[in-house]
């Protein structure tokens, strides 16, 4: 039966399944869009089409799918989930917050919303919400991952707050608790306002105090207040040019608002009036990284060893730089500089792996990614080097213990669950759309 030959919904809908089963995303298309027409209450193709919609990066067709499949199903649970993603991509907090607490009371045990709904309880800086929305998602799924982690942060977060607020209730012009609350908010929450206000509190009792200016200004620059962060970083710059976030800070304020020149010659002066300023050339080799001037970098850097030859931030500098050119042997040669002054150190041993993967080294490359996964379990670039290091060398499923490992600790790293989708499917689990990887894709994806 071909999309031309029925007129029938239902059977439209069987024939996009098995278009989408054989991956013919165009004809998957074609019989939703002729279901919907004929019946235009019918939600769930709606919602398969939105989905569509996302794969083909058609936004505004995407929105308007998922609205539909709302309107004519209140109790779509997917639908009012996807609606909250788009609301708040949109910045719109509220109608996010209002759609996910419809799909959790149509859905309850849907933990990935109650996960969800957290995290725009964290927006809105209700982190009492926030706290319960994730015990609920846990009490019905224990080991997701996500939902773990904002817990610990937010469980964290709020005796921090409870903290320093006994201290403030004692002492209410204490500058370096204000800045230690601020701190607690963070831009990437949007928080900055909040931050900010302990952070002028301080300035208040104290106005020369350097955490509460550098941090000041950092965060006005992401309310995009420009005049105020220029004018915090630039008065904690000329407080104390020796500090690095100082310095740091201040001439990066101009790279990221493009006025690159600018912020090399603020570096470049503090080396001026300062040649043995270790400060002055980290900033100069960081400033000169950022705009992929590696030359530059490496001889700021080389100067920075001049002072002190056991600095080992600039050993790994210098050998990203190195490392960016494909100048593969002097990139090891410094990561083994650093590696004597810390031979545990995390990045060092991922760094000299990835390097060792680059030259086709697999033997020194599990080296260093073993000893870095042993010693640091809970971080996910070291399992995800190690795995595509195993899957190289065709120990397929130690690769797949790698990435299970790394998809823990980065639940939504798209690139983590196609490797162990491909993996999966080397050994034969059989349907790749069916199997573990496919169906994390598939999920993040519709979102």
């Amino acid at each position: 039966m071909s999309i031309e030959e029925t007129n029938d919904p239902d059977k439209l809908y069987e024939l996009y399944l098995k278009f989408a089963q054989r991956r013919d995303i165009n004809r998957a298309q074609a019989c939703l869009e002729k279901a919907v027409q004929l019946k235009p209450d019918f939600s769930q193709a709606w919602f398969n089409l939105a989905q569509i919609y996302q794969a083909k990066g058609d936004l505004p067709a995407v929105k308007q799918a998922i609205i539909k499949a709302v309107e004519t199903d209140s109790n779509n649970y997917e639908a009012l989930q996807a609606l909250a993603i788009i609301k708040k991509k949109e910045d719109d907090l509220e109608g996010a917050k209002e759609s996910l607490e419809k799909t959790v009371k149509v859905k309850p045990d849907y933990f990935k919303a109650w996960s969800d709904l957290g995290v725009i309880y964290d927006f809105l800086d209700d982190i009492d919400k926030a706290i319960e929305c994730y015990q609920k998602c846990l009490e019905i799924e224990s080991r997701y991952y996500f939902a773990e982690q904002n817990l610990k942060y937010d469980l964290e977060i709020k005796k921090k707050r409870e903290e320093y607020q006994k201290a403030l209730d004692e002492n209410s012009s204490d500058y370096e608790t204000l800045v230690k609350f601020g701190l607690t908010y963070i831009p990437a929450r949007n928080e900055s306002k909040q931050a900010v206000d302990y952070f002028e509190k301080a300035l208040t009792v104290k106005p020369d105090y350097l955490p509460a200016l550098i941090n000041a200004g950092l965060h006005y620059y992401f309310l995009n207040n420009i005049e105020k962060s220029e004018e915090c970083l630039r008065k904690g710059f000329e407080l104390d040019p020796e500090d690095f976030d100082a310095l740091n800070g201040y001439a990066s304020l101009y790279q990221q608002l493009k006025d690159n020149k600018k912020a090399i010659e603020i570096c470049k002066e503090a080396t001026k009036k300062n040649s043995k300023s270790i400060t002055a050339w980290r900033a100069l080799g960081s400033i000169y990284m950022r705009l992929n001037m590696e030359k530059d970098a490496i001889k700021a850097f080389e100067k920075l060893l001049k002072i002190n030859k056991n600095y080992f931030q600039a050993w790994i500098e210098i050998g990203k730089c190195y490392n960016r050119q494909k100048n593969y042997p002097n990139a090891i040669k410094s990561y083994e500089k650093a590696l004597k002054i810390d031979n545990e150190n995390y990045e060092t041993l991922t760094l000299l792996g990835s390097v060792y993967i680059d030259l086709r080294n697999p033997n020194n490359a599990l080296v260093y990614l073993e000893k870095a996964v042993e010693l640091n379990p809970d971080k996910m670039e070291g399992w995800f080097l190690l795995g595509g290091l195993y899957a190289l060398i065709n120990r397929i499923w130690d690769g797949i213990r790698c990435f299970e490992e790394a998809s823990k600790i980065a639940p939504t790293n798209i690139q983590i669950w196609k490797n162990l989708a491909q993996l999966n499917s080397v050994i034969g689990v059989g349907d790749t759309t069916r199997v573990p990887g496919y169906r994390e894709i598939i999920r993040i994806l519709s979102q």
